[in-house]
């Protein structure tokens, strides 16, 4: 992983997209359990926005440093927002859905699951963020 310093992306976020992440967070708030991974994606804008702003950053995969010129560049919450792989909490960290530090750009490959057949193994971030001790 590569060091960027996530905390000048603050000074590119406007008085309107602030406003939408704290609307997008208290819908999900508001939301039943079951109901917020649908009501998250429904706010999917809100990260999609900083998109740009992350690029300029950091210009490269937060994951494997690749530069960033085909893949469709998409915004990775580090804490996974809608679930967590291999955990006993499952549920995601779905209040950090919409705060602007829990984003990072990364490449399809690396924040995309794949799976090898043949080989029988599988990786990308996808929904994984396994802690020592939760």
């Amino acid at each position: 992983m590569r060091h960027i310093e996530i905390d000048d992306l603050e000074s590119r976020l406007s008085t309107k997209w602030k406003k939408d992440a704290e609307d997008a967070l208290e819908d999900v708030q508001n939301a039943a359990v079951a109901d917020r991974p649908a009501v998250i994606q429904k706010h999917a804008h809100v990260w999609a926005a900083l998109r740009s702003h992350l690029k300029t950053l950091s210009k490269k995969c937060w994951y494997c440093e690749s530069l960033e010129l085909r893949s469709d560049q998409p915004v990775d919450h580090f804490r996974p927002k809608g679930a967590v792989r291999g955990t006993k909490s499952a549920s995601g960290y779905w209040w950090l859905a919409f705060d602007w530090k829990n984003y990072r750009l990364s490449c399809t490959f690396c924040n995309s699951r794949r799976v090898d057949v043949e080989g029988g193994t599988e990786g990308g971030k996808w929904d994984y963020f396994p802690l020592f001790d939760e």
